[in-house]
Parts: structure tokens; sequence; C-alpha cells
């Protein structure tokens, strides 16, 4: 059985993240190609988050258009 790709993100540091990105890029059976488009957007997002937290800034991401 694959992992359930809508499981929290239990680890906020940026490595956790990005292997969650990955996870989300290489898709999964479980979801349709929508609900994966929606994955890789919010995995994205955390590896932003993560990513910056991990490097001491705190400065805000800007906003998609």
């Amino acid at each position: 059985m694959p992992v359930n790709p809508d499981r929290p993100y239990s680890d906020p540091t940026c490595s956790y993240a990005i292997e969650r990105l990955k996870e989300a890029v290489a898709g999964s059976p479980l979801q349709s190609s929508k609900e994966q488009q929606r994955t890789v957007q919010y995995a994205i997002e955390q590896v932003e988050r993560a990513c910056l937290e991990d490097t001491g800034r705190t400065d805000d991401l800007p906003k998609p258009q």
C-alpha cells in the first residue's frame, strides 16, 4: 500500500520537506492528477517555509499572482 500523500507534515525541517516534495512529484496512485498538482504546490510551499526557517531567515515569501 502506498503512503498517504495527504498525511500531515510532521517534521518541519528543510530536508524532510524536500523529501516530501520529491514524493509529491513522483505521484501516487491514490490521487488524481489535479490532486497531485495541489499536493506538489503545497509541498513547494512547505519547502520554502522550512528551508527559510532553517537558514534563519524570517522575511515573508512573495505570494503567487
